[in-house]
């Protein structure tokens, strides 16, 4: 019902566009920078300090 609004590639065929890839959870990804990160890595130590301010509410080291 709700497909035919979505936007499609530059081929008009659903499934032909530009994908954005995503990982299976924020807990697993370590991309850095990210704005969209919900949790922190589970991989990587967190990167706590007062002055340093970044992108993504959690910031780790790497």
């Amino acid at each position: 019902v709700y497909g035919a609004a979505l936007p499609v590639g530059a081929t008009g065929k659903p499934g032909q566009g530009f994908a954005t890839p995503v990982g299976p959870a924020c807990r697993l990804c370590e991309r850095v920078g990210c704005l969209a990160r919900a949790e922190p890595p589970v991989t990587r130590p967190l990167g706590l300090d007062e002055m340093v301010t970044g992108l993504s509410a959690f910031d780790f080291q790497g």
